[in-house]
């Protein structure tokens, strides 16, 4: 049975309502994205020489503990994720975590020819304040794009943080986000039964 026949009228006329405020929400990003891509944005033949360090792999897995590790080396600057290449990029996920006006990272995207370009500036930028000669970059969803990454950035290594499941599934237990969301905690229970041969009905 659909789940969807059991809800209230005005249970279903909220719902929808959320879907359209989200879908409006979506408009300027989705509109965004299209105006990158149709000035090259993600050109794959630009180049950057800046030895970066990038970090990805699975949320949870430990990847924020290797970023407070490198980051206190003296002369690697490593700072929030920034989520600027395995996502669609959009500059509101750089702003928030670095604690950047969204006004400032717009204005450094227009400047720049490509992706490549402008993450190589804003590394620079941001090691330079920090007083350390090469940056790194831990975003998890860097897993995505390797191939990409490591095209932009020929000089770059890239590391892959790799955790045995069960402990993922345990950490994600306890974080406030799948605390908050019914649909990760349903995928959560399904996991772990997998992995302790638990039917789900059991």
């Amino acid at each position: 049975m659909d789940p969807s026949h059991s809800l209230t009228f005005g249970q279903r006329c909220i719902n929808f309502g959320k879907r359209q405020i989200r879908d409006f929400k979506r408009r300027p990003k989705t509109k965004y994205q299209q105006s990158l891509i149709d000035r090259g944005w993600y050109d794959l033949s630009a180049r950057s020489q800046l030895p970066m360090i990038f970090i990805g792999g699975c949320g949870r897995s430990g990847t924020t503990l290797l970023r407070e590790m490198l980051n206190r080396h003296p002369n690697i600057f490593c700072g929030p994720e920034t989520s600027m290449f395995g996502l669609p990029f959009w500059p509101n996920n750089i702003s928030k975590m670095w604690n950047i006006e969204e006004g400032e990272i717009f204005t450094q995207v227009s400047q720049a020819p490509n992706l490549a370009v402008f993450a190589e500036q804003f590394y620079l930028d941001q090691s330079n304040k920090a007083g350390k000669k090469r940056s790194a970059d831990k975003t998890p969803n860097n897993i995505r794009v390797i191939g990409k990454m490591l095209t932009w950035f020929p000089n770059s290594r890239f590391i892959h943080i790799v955790r045995d499941g069960r402990d993922v599934a345990c950490s994600l237990r306890h974080h406030p986000e799948t605390k908050k969301s019914s649909t990760a905690r349903s995928f959560l229970a399904t996991l772990i039964g997998l992995y302790l041969n638990v039917p789900l009905g059991g």
